[in-house]
C-alpha cells in the first residue's frame, strides 16, 4: 500500500494493489463471456472526516476489489461508471463520492460503512452482468432464461408415442419422461395422488410431451412446474393449490387460425343428429382435422359440464369446421380454442364459455 498526502491542502491519495479480483471472489473462475474485474476510486467531498477513509478501504479491502484509490475530490467530478480492458476482459472503473455525512454515492446507489453486503451485490452485479445490466441474461417464461428455456422446450417437444387414454396416469407419467433429458420429479402428496389409481381421461398420442404431461395430471389436481436447482432445470409434479406459474396445456398463439390449422376454415356440408353425443361429434371433427382434443377437465366439472352426456345437433348447413365446432359446441356450454404444442403442432383446446 502506497498512502500520500498533505494534511494542510487535504488531498489524499491512497492507492491499494492487494486483494483479489472481483471476479474470482464472485464464482471461482471466470467465465470469459460473464464477470469482469472491478476498479475502485473513492472521492472525498470537502470536509469529509479523513479517519474515515481506513473504514471504507477495509470494505473494499474485505470485498476483495483488486484496486482501491482514494482522492480528493475536485470541482465537476461526479460518480460514474468507465468501461475499459476488452469486451472478452472487461475492467469497471467505479468512481465514487465519499459525502460530508460519511456516505458513499455511485452510479445506481446511495450506501453507508455498514452495508458491506449490500455493497458485495452491488459489486457481483457489476462484475457480472456490466454497468447497465446488459450482459444480464433475458428471461423467457417461468423466469428462466432464454437458452434455458429454449432448451427444457425442445426436450419437452418430443411426441408421446402410445395410447393413453384409461391407463394409470403414474404409468403414462413414467413412459412420458423416461425419454426426457430433464429431470422429472414428484412431490409427496403428488406421489400419494397418483398411487391411488387416476386415469388418463384424453388420448395423448402424437401430443409433444409437455403438454401431454400437464394434460395427463390436470384432472388429478396436480400441475407441472419448472424449478431451477443450480445450474440445472428440472420438472416438479405438484399439487396446484396456491401455484400461478405452471406449465399449460399447450401455448396461446396469436397466429391466424388458418395458418395453426388451414383445414379448419374449409367449408363441409354439416349436419349433426338430434341427440347426438358431443364427445362423438368431436371426435369426428377432430379425426378431418388430424388434430388432437383436449379438454379442460377440471373446469367443466365445476360447471356441471357432463360430457359424457352432453348431446348436441345441428341442421343441414354447409359451414366451415371452425363454425361446426363453435356451433355444436355451443350447445354444451363449451368453447374450443386453438392451441400449440412444444412441437408447434396445433391442438383444440375445449373448455367452459363461463
Amino acid at each position: 500500500m502506497r498512502c500520500d498526502y498533505d494534511l494542510h491542502a487535504r488531498t489524499v491519495s491512497i492507492v491499494i494493489a492487494t486483494g483479489v479480483a472481483m471476479a474470482v471472489l464472485f464464482g471461482g473462475s471466470r467465465p470469459a463471456s460473464a464477470a469482469g474485474t472491478v476498479e475502485v476510486e473513492l472521492l472525498t467531498e470537502k470536509g469529509f472526516p479523513f479517519e474515515s477513509t481506513r473504514d471504507w478501504l477495509d470494505v473494499f479491502v474485505g470485498l476483495g476489489v483488486k484496486n482501491i484509490r482514494i482522492n480528493a475530490a475536485q470541482i465537476g467530478d461526479e460518480a460514474k461508471i468507465d468501461t475499459r480492458g476488452t469486451d472478452a476482459a472487461p475492467v469497471y472503473h467505479v468512481t465514487g463520492i465519499l459525502a460530508v455525512d460519511g456516505t458513499l454515492h455511485v452510479t445506481g446507489g446511495r450506501f453507508k460503512v455498514s452495508d458491506k453486503r449490500r455493497i458485495g451485490d452491488w459489486l457481483k452485479q457489476l462484475a457480472e452482468f456490466g454497468p447497465n445490466g446488459e450482459k444480464k441474461p433475458k428471461l423467457a417464461a417461468f423466469g428462466l432464461p432464454e437458452e434455458q428455456f429454449s432448451k427444457l422446450k425442445r426436450d419437452l417437444a418430443q411426441t408421446v408415442g402410445f395410447s393413453t387414454k384409461g391407463r394409470r396416469t403414474d404409468e403414462v407419467v413414467a413412459r412420458i419422461a423416461a425419454p426426457l433429458a430433464h429431470r422429472v420429479t414428484i412431490d409427496g402428496s403428488a406421489a400419494k395422488t397418483l398411487a391411488g389409481g387416476e386415469t388418463v381421461l384424453d388420448e395423448l398420442s402424437g401430443v409433444a410431451s409437455g403438454t401431454a404431461l400437464a394434460a395427463a395430471i390436470r384432472p388429478a389436481g396436480l400441475i407441472l412446474v419448472p424449478r431451477q436447482r443450480g445450474d440445472e432445470i428440472e420438472l416438479a409434479i405438484t399439487a396446484s393449490a396456491g401455484a400461478k406459474d405452471l406449465w399449460p396445456i399447450g401455448w396461446a398463439t396469436e397466429t391466424a387460425p388458418a395458418k395453426v390449422l388451414p383445414a379448419i376454415i374449409k367449408p363441409t356440408n354439416a349436419e349433426i343428429e338430434d341427440d347426438t353425443p358431443l364427445a362423438g361429434a368431436l371426435a369426428i371433427v377432430a379425426k378431418r382435422l388430424e388434430v388432437p382434443v383436449l379438454f379442460d377437465h377440471n373446469n367443466m366439472a365445476r360447471k356441471g359440464v357432463d360430457l359424457a352426456e352432453a348431446k348436441v345437433s345441428l341442421p343441414a348447413e354447409r359451414l366451415t369446421y371452425s363454425n361446426v365446432l363453435k356451433k355444436m359446441l355451443y350447445q354444451a356450454n363449451l368453447k374450443y380454442e386453438l392451441r400449440l404444442d412444444e412441437a408447434d403442432k396445433p391442438i383444440l383446446w375445449i373448455s367452459p364459455l363461463r
